[in-house]
């Protein structure tokens, strides 16, 4: 256990302290180091090191001799060879100077203190045994990588000395605790003053003190956070990439969409006490904020990404669990002189549930990090179902976001809503150049069973912002988009085939707003449509049919120029008859 200063003296150096037994910094653990710093339960460290492990310039070994003039290169490279590797738990306020990288990597990881590099990097991972690890500068952004031991590669020897677990790291064998994490008798820590349990086994990141990467001198960009693990927790925490010039990257569990280099988390929680912030905080574009898992996040905390006060955009956040993603928390992208931000929900299929309930989290028992008697945690757990449930309240509550886009391979289901309108509120700040948007996608994968439905007596309003709805067969209620002051939103539907109520968008062309509906295979059935000056384009495979009073519709949508072809077609080639009757304006008379 280290409970004081550590401190590296003369040069630049980073500092990299090894035990693979297990590392505990105390409450009163501090560092004063002139580079990074890195702490880690490996049993070996590998100095310039391929992404293989092959290639090294030798292994520095935590047992037996080491060739240390051999050793050439830069220690990159992290050998876990035991089948649990040791745990890291830090009470203390560790900080590094501006632009350098604090790294924990172990076993277990849990932070319960301060970590700190301003402008720079902190990684948090969580290691699962017989792995390799290595880290490489990408740009600006630190790239982690996690992969299998392979026998062919020549690692250090494996640590021959019993690898404590994390409850009998925190006791000493004595039964008392040594930090302000808890064990327990049926093994398992909790965080003092919090209900969370945890099983502390390997790949196991759980963050509940405070990350700060912010930088805020003048033309600095936040930093960037990474906490990875198979396991990964945000309970209490406090993550700051906020920067005077642009917001920094913040990935909990992943990358965007699962994708690039870092190991991907099968369970990911956020508490709702917890903040994520990636915020301009002058003149810049707000960041990217990632909270992904392949299997199931759930997500109760705030993310804010918001544009510069004096300018800029605001940010990207993506929320998701590949197959379950509860999403009950916040997320802010506003800019006060620029575009807000994008949020992604794309779990693997989506129902929109009436209310504000919280939903299937309430710890039952095969809660991954852990139970305590009365199963009320709040936690995630490997068994969860799908689909994945956003309720009513939430996407009600989405007006600091510029453009909300709910994706899902297998489906996105609007229940029936109690009040019978699902309202998203008008942008923030928005114009009749920046409305905003809501995109529901069904079928990402395009492998047609994702399909689109909700109840043909329910109504989607948005308040000027533009609808689009993408998918296999697509069933709606009515389209609301129209705005104050003739500020409209258009609307897009695209599917194999669409049957929908009445769509408003608008009427006359006072505003720009448009109607496209395409069938790809089959019908296109409507109630009615109004649209303004970006008039109405429907492509139907089949057959299109308004059923509603033909004449109302007609007098609302068809323009003689923008919509030639379909008056062509519903008057069966004599358009003339149409103006005769009133249906449509003759010359220059638009309706």
């Amino acid at each position: 256990m280290i409970n004081g200063l550590v401190k590296v003296t003369g040069g630049n150096s980073n500092l990299y302290l090894m035990n693979p037994a297990g590392i505990i910094f105390g409450a009163n653990a501090s560092l004063n180091v002139p580079g990074s710093f890195t702490a880690t339960t490996a049993n070996g460290i590998g100095f310039g090191c391929g992404v293989s492990g092959v290639g090294c310039g030798g292994w520095f070994s935590a047992i037996g001799e080491n060739q240390y003039t051999s050793l050439g290169g830069t220690p990159n490279t992290f050998a876990f060879s035991m089948p649990k590797p040791g745990a890291i738990a830090n009470e203390g306020n560790l900080t590094v100077g501006r632009g350098q990288t604090l790294a924990l990597l172990g076993g277990t990881v849990i932070n319960h203190g301060n970590l700190s590099a301003p402008g720079g990097q902190v990684a948090i991972a969580a290691v699962p045994g017989e792995s390799l690890v290595r880290i490489s500068q990408s740009g600006q952004m630190l790239s982690l990588e996690v992969r299998p031991l392979s026998a062919s590669v020549s690692t250090p020897e494996t640590f021959d000395k019993p690898i404590f677990s994390l409850p009998e790291l925190l006791t000493g064998g004595q039964g008392n605790n040594a930090t302000g994490i808890i064990a327990h008798q049926d093994g398992t820590v909790s965080l003092t003053g919090s209900g969370l349990r945890i099983t502390p086994e390997a790949g196991t990141a759980v963050v509940a003190g405070q990350v700060d990467v912010s930088a805020t001198a003048s033309g600095q960009v936040g930093g960037g956070v990474q906490v990875l693990g198979d396991r990964v927790a945000l309970q209490t925490a406090t993550i700051n990439a906020s920067g005077d010039s642009g917001g920094g990257i913040v990935l909990i569990g992943g990358d965007f969409r699962g994708q690039g280099t870092v190991p991907n988390a099968q369970l990911t929680y956020v508490s709702p006490d917890s903040t994520i912030q990636a915020d301009a905080l002058q003149q810049g574009n707000g960041g990217r904020v990632i909270v992904w898992a392949d299997t199931t996040t759930h997500f109760h905390g705030s993310i804010t990404a918001r544009g510069g006060s004096q300018g800029g955009n605001g940010g990207l956040a993506e929320v998701s669990g590949k197959q379950t993603l509860n999403y009950r928390g916040t997320t802010d992208l506003r800019a006060a002189k620029g575009s807000p931000g994008t949020l992604l929900l794309d779990p693997e299929s989506i129902v929109i549930r009436n209310g504000t309930a919280d939903g299937d989290d309430n710890g039952v028992a095969n809660n991954a990090f852990g139970n305590n008697p009365a199963g009320d945690n709040g936690l995630v757990g490997f068994a969860d179902a799908g689909p994945s449930v956003i309720y009513e309240s939430e996407l009600e509550g989405m007006g600091n976001v510029a453009h909300l886009v709910l994706e899902a391979r297998n489906g996105i289901t609007i229940e029936s809503l109690a009040d019978g309108i699902l309202e998203i509120p008008g942008l923030m700040g928005g114009d009749d150049t920046n409305r905003g948007s809501i995109t529901f996608s069904a079928d990402a994968d395009g492998n047609g069973t994702g399909n689109f439905s909700m109840d043909p007596n329910n109504t989607i309003r948005t308040n000027a912002r533009d609808v689009r709805i993408f998918g296999a067969e697509i069933t709606t209620g009515t389209i609301d988009t129209v705005g104050p002051l003739l500020v409209n939103g258009s609307v897009e539907i695209v599917g194999t085939s669409i049957n929908t109520g009445r769509i408003a968008a608008g009427g006359g062309f006072g505003n720009t707003s448009s109607v496209k509906l395409t069938a790809t295979t089959g019908d296109v059935i409507v109630r009615t449509i109004s649209a303004g000056g970006g008039g109405i384009d429907i492509k139907a495979a089949r057959y299109f049919r308004a059923t509603d009073t033909f004449t109302a519709f007609l007098r609302l949508v068809l323009d003689p120029v923008e919509d030639a072809e379909l008056i062509q077609f519903l008057s069966r080639g004599n358009p003339q008859s149409f103006v005769d009757q009133g249906l449509i304006g003759g010359g220059s008379g638009l309706y």
